[in-house]
């Protein structure tokens, strides 16, 4: 058997293994998303390990960043800034390749929403407002792990205090 006819026998094994596994895959892929879709829906935006994870006020308004694992053929962060002023408006950032950089903006406002996307005027804006949310969360967290040191520190100190009596 020469060279050529064994690299050939070769790739029709390969081949017939191949395509027998993606076979599998395409069937149980409906499966494995609406498996992560579940899981997205009951776990909000749950699956995050960001240093932007946050849910509280800022400036008067209820702000929560999130990142979501979404299937795009692959699992891939995406990220959601949800700003809610109290008259119930929101405005939703959307990062959807985890590079921090907004690539859809909607804003619900009296019962409508709208979508605004990448090179539109309200993207360009609604950027510029994305970072100072940003900013902002991580001045919240660099103040609160301050104050936690700080807590430490004096717990220390008195413990360190007692033990020297």
């Amino acid at each position: 058997m020469g060279i050529h006819k064994s690299i050939q026998l070769l790739q029709g094994v390969f081949n017939s293994k191949m395509t027998g596994l993606l076979q599998k895959i395409s069937r149980a892929t409906p499966k494995v998303v609406l498996s992560l879709i579940t899981i997205g829906i009951l776990s909000g935006c749950g699956i995050d390990g960001t240093k932007y994870k946050y849910d509280g006020e800022i400036e008067g308004k209820h702000v929560r960043f999130c990142e979501e694992k979404v299937w795009k053929g692959f699992l891939e962060d995406t990220n959601y800034l949800v700003v809610k002023d109290s008259s119930g408006d929101s405005v939703v950032y959307a990062d959807y390749d985890d590079d921090l950089i907004v690539d859809k903006v909607l804003i619900a406002r009296k019962g409508k929403t709208r979508e605004y996307y990448r090179g539109s005027i309200i993207q360009l804006e609604g950027e510029k407002k994305f970072a100072f949310y940003l900013r902002k969360i991580l001045e919240i967290k660099q103040s609160e792990g301050g104050s936690i040191q700080a807590q430490r520190d004096s717990i220390e100190q008195e413990d360190l205090n007692l033990l020297r009596q």
